[in-house]
């Protein structure tokens, strides 16, 4: 699965998910990689970021690697 932490705004997150998908070497639709979008506010973002930099937010990572967001 493809997490991406971004903060562009959600015309930039489409026009990834799209370049991700023209580059994608799959053949149906059920190939394609698995992604996840979560849609938050900038300051919803920095305060993800600064706990999983401080190593307060590892739960989240964990959650995420374990399907469990």
């Amino acid at each position: 699965m493809l997490v991406i932490l971004g903060g562009m705004g959600p015309l930039a997150t489409v026009d990834f998910m799209q370049k991700v998908i023209a580059l994608s070497l799959a053949n149906s639709d059920q190939e394609h990689l698995p992604m996840l979008v979560q849609k938050s506010s900038f300051t919803e973002m920095m305060f993800v970021c600064t706990l999983a930099l401080s190593g307060s937010g590892l739960h989240l990572v964990n959650d995420v690697r374990e399907g469990g967001y």
